[in-house]
């Protein structure tokens, strides 16, 4: 059995009957947060690539660097076409949103002006990308 109620809680007393398990006392809930046990510096190896392997210092900074060449300012929202095989399309599809307090829309398949437009507005974009 597996409870409807707000935050997966354990069902009522009395509710789970026969060979029935509740499920929210038998799997605790756990806050989305991780601890790492060996937390990364800023010399920490953040991104190995074919050009060589970025520390989290230099990856953050090319993401803010990449958010003021894009005009992503603070809580903005990008909608994006970027390919997320190169830097700067895993750059400007994960890092520069967290980095500006923002939010992303990825896009994929849509060639057509007017279709990203239009979608753009739908989904409430301040900055519109089609490549990388």
């Amino acid at each position: 059995v597996v409870g409807l109620a707000p935050f997966g809680g354990p069902a009522r007393p009395g509710s789970v009957t026969g060979n029935a398990v509740d499920a929210g006392a038998l799997v605790l809930g756990h806050p989305d947060e991780l601890v790492a046990d060996d937390p990364p510096t800023a010399s920490s190896p953040a991104l190995v690539g074919a050009d060589g392997v970025l520390d989290q210092a230099a990856v953050l900074t090319a993401a803010v660097e990449l958010a003021d060449r894009i005009g992503l300012g603070l809580g903005a929202r990008l909608l994006t076409a970027a390919a997320t095989t190169t830097v700067d399309g895993l750059l400007e599809t994960v890092l520069v949103p967290l980095v500006t307090g923002g939010s992303v829309v990825l896009v994929a398949g849509v060639a057509d002006a007017e279709a990203l437009a239009r979608l753009a507005e739908e989904e409430q974009a301040d900055v519109v990308r089609v490549t990388a």
